[in-house]
């Protein structure tokens, strides 16, 4: 009972030191560890040990370390993991024996870990990389020849692929028959959800993958579906409390703040969804879709200088991508920038010459400017490509 109490104050007086909770190291780590910033990764986590033991920051630490080349640090990490919660550096210890060459001691390792609860994925296993390093070994191929996975798991794997890869009646079939030998498993809701997320039944993937989480089928793959469902059925503040559940139970994967984000975002919390999306953001700079999507929020919040911003980053990150110019273009169209909107909608144009939404907002903003004989040569051009909107304006203005 002490040490539970003195491990409870460690975890409070951590959080109220300097904000940062195992859970918010964790997140942090994985941005680093993501961005090849391995060095930043190991103190973030050395600091965070310092207030409390975490199996699963030693876990992190080891693995930067194991991205870095330090395999000996990488290796006492994998074992300091395991002295607070049995087997699971296992299969990190695999991958140091693996890199250093020593194919017995990996596949010893691994089949310890093959045996525990934090028995890696079938497909994340053959994509290893450390583990690669051995696959011509004896040792390997006789790993692979014993039966790691049930039918059942083969099988959740097997139609995850199919999915993936659109064929959807593949999937149906062999979904049929695992559903009738393993009806009573969770597995089999989430499968069948998956399949109805596939074929845009959303609020039948929603009840399938709920109940298949609420019965303990809960892979980080099931929970993302189940989020994925709720926002394509638009339940936005039922996907709320999902994804804080989620988040407890996978802290490292700063995805799920995206769409924390997108469900403030839809519920009108665009305040909330900018904080969510500036949050990620912190951790990885350099994503163009969610710079574009909090672009995308501050237009709504009519913040256009904010998404100005935005728009403008992408543009420097990304010079080639006309999405961007349209976009930045937008907002110089609705600010009645008209000489600025031109000039990126004529950058956009250039690099995308056959958009009919361009030449449409091109013409606009020529209207406006009064060129008007420019303007009725790119509603006729929108038109030409398919934009019907553009009759009308070429109607207003070019026929005389």
């Amino acid at each position: 009972m002490k040490n539970i109490i003195v491990l409870v104050i460690l975890i409070f007086s951590m959080s109220r030191a300097d904000g940062q909770t195992p859970d918010l190291v964790l997140l942090k780590v994985e941005a680093f560890i993501s961005n090849g910033k391995y060095s930043e990764a190991v103190n973030e986590c050395t600091n965070a040990l310092k207030m409390i033991p975490d199996y699963r920051l030693y876990l992190k630490r080891g693995e930067a370390y194991l991205e870095a080349g330090d395999i000996t640090m990488a290796k006492n990490d994998f074992l300091s993991a395991n002295s607070l919660e049995r087997a699971s550096g296992d299969l990190g210890l695999a991958q140091v024996a693996a890199r250093s060459g020593n194919s017995k001691q990996a596949v010893d390792l691994l089949e310890k870990h093959m045996k525990s609860d934090f028995k890696i994925r079938e497909k994340d296993l053959m994509l290893d990389k450390y583990l690669a390093a051995i696959e011509d070994s004896y040792e390997w191929k006789n790993f692979l020849k014993k039966s790691w996975y049930t039918e059942l798991e083969q099988g959740v794997s097997e139609i995850e692929y199919l999915l993936r890869e659109g064929k959807i009646d593949e999937a149906t079939e062999t979904f049929s028959y695992l559903s009738s030998v393993y009806n009573e498993k969770p597995e089999v809701d989430y499968l069948a959800g998956l399949i109805d997320l596939q074929k845009g039944n959303f609020e039948g993937a929603v009840n399938k993958l709920c109940i298949s989480v609420s019965e303990g089928y809960t892979t980080y793959n099931a929970w993302i579906s189940y989020i994925i469902a709720l926002h394509g059925n638009q339940s936005y503040s039922t996907s709320f409390e999902v994804i804080k559940e989620a988040i407890i139970n996978f802290p490292d994967n700063a995805e799920l703040y995206i769409y924390l984000a997108e469900a403030k975002r839809r519920s009108g919390d665009r305040n909330g969804a900018l904080k969510e999306l500036q949050f990620y953001l912190e951790l990885y700079p350099d994503n163009q879709d969610v710079i574009d999507l909090a672009g995308k929020v501050a237009y709504e919040r009519k913040n256009y200088s904010e998404a100005l911003k935005y728009y403008s980053l992408n543009i420097e990150k990304d010079p080639g991508n006309a999405d961007h110019y349209n976009a930045r273009a937008n907002v110089y169209l609705v600010t009645r920038s008209w000489e600025f909107a031109l000039s990126d909608y004529s950058m956009a144009l250039d690099l995308d010459p056959y958009n009919a939404d361009t030449y449409y907002n091109k013409g606009l903003s020529m209207v406006e400017k009064g060129e008007i004989e420019g303007a009725c040569h790119d509603f006729r051009q929108s038109l030409r490509l398919g934009n019907k909107k553009a009759s009308s304006m070429i109607n207003r203005y070019c026929i005389k």
